[in-house]
């Protein structure tokens, strides 16, 4: 992690990441955040950390917003069952895909939770144009713990993952995604 210039970030005091991090944007770098700050138990976008829309605001450099998915059914979250979180799961062949969107500019002007709320929806966007893969849905009748309720998995609602995750006080609510009260999202 060193040697690919790895900025740690305190949780509860982010400051210094944040300075590190926009020193090196300032600097022409490319760096890669992840503003969910951890893994959602419902495997939906979850609260995001306000630090990447400001530091776009701040540098005028603009958001790449990317998704990963896939790889929750290889090493993820899930409820935990005798206080024992769920083992990784190495079967091979496992697709996992990366999907790039189009840059999130955040004028000098714009408010950073209201950016932050754009970036929630574009990501939730793309997340679930590649959750709804024919390659990644469950098989009929599977049990999938690792696909989202509001799909037709089995993992964790919106509200039952609030149990579970660990969101920082400073994150930004979503109001993009499924709602809490885990209904089906028909699109």
């Amino acid at each position: 992690m060193d040697a690919m210039r790895h900025v740690p970030v305190d949780r509860q005091a982010p400051a210094a990441a944040y300075l590190r991090v926009r020193s090196l944007l300032e600097d022409g770098e490319a760096v890669c955040a992840f503003p969910e700050a951890g893994i959602s138990y419902s495997y939906a976008v979850r609260s995001l950390m306000p630090g990447v829309a400001a530091l776009a605001r701040e540098t005028g450099v603009p958001i790449i917003p990317i998704v990963v998915w896939g790889s929750q059914r290889i090493a993820g979250v899930g409820r935990p069952v005798n206080g024992r979180n769920p083992r990784p799961d190495l079967t091979r062949g496992r697709t996992v895909d990366v999907g790039f969107g189009p840059p999130i500019p955040v004028g000098a002007g714009e408010g950073v939770v209201t950016a932050t709320h754009r970036l929630g929806a574009t990501l939730t966007e793309m997340l679930e144009s590649v959750q709804r893969l024919p390659v990644h849905r469950p098989r009929t009748g599977e049990h999938a713990p690792w696909y989202p309720a509001h799909l037709g998995g089995h993992a964790p609602d919106r509200r039952e993952a609030l149990l579970y995750d660990v969101v920082p006080r400073t994150a930004v609510a979503p109001t993009w995604g499924p709602p809490l009260d885990g209904a089906p999202t028909l699109r």
